[in-house]
């Protein structure tokens, strides 16, 4: 067993998903702007649709963590984050910044064909990393796992955020580098050769045949 099977079998995921069509204009690690919030802070990735892998159809345990992107509200956020804000928006006041994501808006909510199965878990995100505002650490702690495979949006922010954070405090890191995306393709490329220090960039496929042994 390599240390690609090792990881997989004893992986806490932010996936749970196999390939089931895909269209022929798809492109690899381009997020569709027209693409909502889905999983692991965006679950449809290079217009790829994804149905769930039922319990039966895999022999791994594999734990599915979910995260909706939910971010403070300006006049609860750190002056850093505001400046930057102001800066992206090209606004000069912090009243002229545009309303952030609210709970249950449409951004906001998991759409339904990525909707969580009853065992999964759901988590309120507040920064790119998954390690800062919410209990995804006490999670992987309670279970004792300690790999992170992750899916989503965006490669180059919040995917690699948790990834070097995960991999600075010792957490085996997994990426199938066709189950995550961003604005670019470029974004993207260079996003996954950077994170090659720190992570094992696989298939998808790769990981849900070790799964199903």
């Amino acid at each position: 067993m390599d240390k690609t099977q090792k990881a997989a079998l004893d992986a806490l995921a932010v996936f749970g998903f196999q390939i089931k069509k895909q269209e022929p204009d798809f492109v690899q690690g381009r997020r569709p702007n027209k693409m909502g919030l889905f999983v692991g802070s965006g679950g449809e990735t290079m217009k790829v649709w994804l149905e769930s892998l039922g319990p039966t159809q895999t022999k791994a345990k594999v734990k599915t963590v979910y995260t909706r992107q939910t971010p403070f509200l300006w006049k609860d956020e750190a002056a850093v984050w505001i400046r930057r804000g102001m800066k992206d928006q090209k606004v000069d006041h912090p009243s002229k910044l545009k309303p952030r994501r609210l709970h249950g808006s449409f951004g906001w909510n998991i759409m339904e064909p990525f909707k969580p199965r009853p065992e999964d878990t759901v988590i309120d995100k507040r920064r790119p990393t998954m390690f800062i505002g919410n209990e995804f650490e006490t999670i992987m702690s309670n279970l004792g796992l300690t790999t992170i495979v992750m899916i989503g949006c965006t490669t180059d922010g919040g995917v690699e955020a948790t990834v070097r954070e995960g991999f600075n405090r010792s957490y085996f890191m997994v990426i199938p580098r066709d189950c995550v995306g961003t604005y670019t393709e470029e974004g993207h490329n260079a996003a996954l050769k950077r994170m090659e220090r720190f992570a094992e960039i696989v298939e998808s496929k790769e990981l849900i045949d070790i799964w199903r042994r």
